[in-house]
């Protein structure tokens, strides 16, 4: 059970075999991203204390990190003494594992890898920012090099003749991973294919507001070989340059069903560690689906719970959101002091809404999360989380329930309608400042971040006009949204990257500042603490993030503003609706917000107040009598 699991988390890793350099098997794991791993065979390169897991390179070339009562010992480490410091050196030798070195074999913690394996290590070192590790794989990478040859498994690649000579080749660092392979797969091909000895240049720590563009491999051998290995490099170079791009795509959140192998859900194997993300904090490592936490996916859940964005939980969604919320400092608890044209930073990342042309609500908004972050210390301030329920399902909620099995809904959504989100983020704002409840804010002293421009210039106006221009007032819009950093941007120019090679995205930037991404991608929650490492990063090293973006945000020429209509409830007295327009409402299941249900017969009275001078309701129709709901959406009868 849990209180086991969480028991074996505290015993000595020591007593039971497991430390870097050992082989292991997988077993034990229940989930069905997890499943697929028992029974197969891989290397320990680093253990992590803060998630209590261990990096394990699998023999099937993928990385992943797996806790240590799912893992059995195979083979033990090689026993070893000390070894020695020294400046670290990637390096990647056709003949690897041609023999001893001279003096002896070697008997180190990491003896038993090749040096196209202890690469990789080294490489997922750094990126992990296991400095233990490091520095062993390190040493041992060196002392190879001082001994002129190097120790490990028998095999090898044919030797060429001819006098060595050295070439180098730069190699962009967004590709140097892929370069390299798991496990050294990669470039232990390129050396076996050339005959030529390939290396990495030590990567220096580089200073504040400075990223290298580049890192160069160093080829050596002789002259047939080394331009055989140009060639393969830069051929590899392109091939992982055109992959990248072609992973590249516009919208965020479409949940139409159609990518079907995408990572970090429970359809598949995980490679987003999701287990660390805020769905894994609170319980459930498969992770949640964005849209059942909304209220509704139209994919239905599968025999383990969930489809493929996650769970189909209502516990799972409001628990993962209570405990985000929960993880940052206490709203308003934090003293805010602003410097002039130093505005607070409102980091913001929606879900949804990416599908302009969906269908079912999936062109609407349906997560909200946000963090703040002072923009003189990158000291976090607070957070503040909504699931928003596109107005869609609310106005065709008959017709959707026709058409949809009865799992693919969440009748215990805590969801809200967007323009309650928006008052909720309002008042959190105030608090956050410690401003009095109802004051007036000023746009100028709060600045919202986003991956990108789409969330601000596209999903927010959009999504503020749905049913009617208006649906947010525009006065509040104005001062919201009418300005944006796009933290991409930021990053670009703050490291003079060139557009070309500037990071097209959140992982990108994560990657070239050599920090692990961690969550479930693609869930609002996940991504905006993500990218809070990004900004938290380039505030600390002297950036100040200032606007990228501007919109004036008004209501569409010649429009005068909806004064309600006169929509009539069915009743022996008639009465007047306060919004305009013809909707079905249904009763409500009695939870404080979810989505509605449908009920038969016809009920008297007047229609339920509708948002403002917006509302969606016209004819009530209703098993029994009863107030309308207190977000006045459903029109019930009174």
């Amino acid at each position: 059970d849990e209180e086991e699991e969480e028991d074996d988390d505290d015993e000595d890793l020591d007593g039971d075999g497991l430390e870097a350099g050992a082989e292991i098997k997988v077993h034990g794991l229940q989930s069905a991203a997890g499943s697929v791993l028992n029974g197969q065979l891989g290397t320990l390169l680093s253990f992590d204390p803060a998630s209590g897991r261990w990096q394990v390179s699998m023999h099937s070339g993928e990385s992943k990190a797996i806790k240590p009562e799912n893992l059995l010992l195979s083979k033990p480490a090689p026993g070893g003494g000390e070894e020695d410091e020294f400046s670290m050196s990637m390096d990647v030798d056709p003949g690897a594992a041609m023999g001893a070195q001279a003096g002896g074999a070697r008997t180190g913690k990491y003896a038993a890898m090749d040096s196209n394996e202890l690469a990789a290590a080294i490489l997922q070192a750094e990126l992990c920012g296991d400095d233990e590790a490091l520095e062993g794989l390190s040493a041992e990478m060196a002392a190879r090099q001082a001994g002129g040859g190097v120790a490990g498994r028998s095999g090898g690649v044919p030797e060429r003749s001819g006098p060595s000579i050295q070439a180098s080749v730069d190699v962009p660092v967004e590709v140097v991973g892929a370069i390299i392979g798991a496990g050294g797969a990669n470039i232990k091909h390129l050396s076996a294919e050339s005959g030529a000895k390939l290396s990495f240049a030590p990567e220096e720590e580089p200073e504040p507001g400075h990223l290298p563009i580049n890192r160069a491999c160093l080829i050596r051998g002789p002259a047939d070989a080394v331009a055989k290995a140009q060639q393969l490099l830069q051929a590899a170079v392109a091939d992982a340059l055109a992959m990248q791009g072609s992973g590249r795509r516009k919208g965020k959140g479409k949940g139409k069903g159609k990518d079907k192998g995408r990572k970090g859900t429970p359809a598949n194997a995980a490679s987003d560690l999701v287990g660390e993300g805020a769905g894994g904090s609170a319980g459930f490592a498969e992770g949640i689906c964005k849209w059942y936490a909304a209220g509704f996916c139209r994919n239905r859940a599968d025999s383990s719970g969930g489809c493929r964005n996650g769970l189909h939980s209502t516990e799972a969604a409001i628990k993962a959101e209570e405990d985000w919320v929960a993880a940052g400092p206490v709203t308003g608890s934090v003293p805010v002091t602003l410097e002039p044209g130093r505005p607070l930073l409102l980091l913001l990342d929606l879900e949804g809404g990416g599908n302009k042309d969906g269908r079912d609500g999936e062109d609407e908004i349906i997560e909200v999360p946000v963090l703040s972050m002072c923009p003189s210390t990158g000291k976090e301030l607070g957070r503040f989380h909504r699931f928003s329920r596109p107005g869609y399902w609310d106005r065709e909620a008959a017709s959707m329930r026709r058409r949809h099995h009865p799992n693919c809904f969440n009748n215990g959504a805590s969801s809200i309608p967007f323009p309650e989100v928006i008052d909720a983020m309002q008042d959190w704002i105030r608090t956050l400042m410690q401003l009095p409840a109802g004051a007036e804010l000023r746009g100028d002293s709060f600045l919202f971040v986003t991956c990108g421009n789409w969330d601000v210039k596209s999903a927010i106006p959009r999504q503020c006009n749905k049913p009617e221009p208006g649906t947010v007032d525009f006065p509040t819009q104005q001062t919201m949204f009418s300005r944006w950093s796009n933290l991409k941007e930021v990053f670009r120019d703050f490291y003079k990257l060139p557009a070309a090679s500037a990071p097209t995205g959140m992982r990108g930037m994560l990657k070239r500042l050599r920090i692990p991404l961690s969550g479930q991608h693609h869930l609002g929650m996940d991504d905006v603490s993500n990218l809070a490492k990004i900004l938290n990063r380039v505030i600390r090293e002297g950036c100040q993030v200032g606007p990228t973006g501007h919109a004036k945000l008004g209501p569409p020429p010649g429009w005068k503003g909806s004064k309600g209509g006169g929509g009539k409830g069915k009743d022996k007295s008639k009465g007047k609706d306060k919004g305009g327009g013809k909707a079905d409402s249904f009763a409500f299941d009695g939870r404080p917000q979810g989505f509605p249900l449908p009920a038969d017969g016809k009920a008297g009275g007047k229609g339920g107040k509708a948002q403002g001078s917006k509302g969606f309701t016209g004819k009530g129709i209703e098993r029994d009598r009863g107030r309308g709901s207190a977000n006045g959406l459903w029109g019930q009868g009174a």
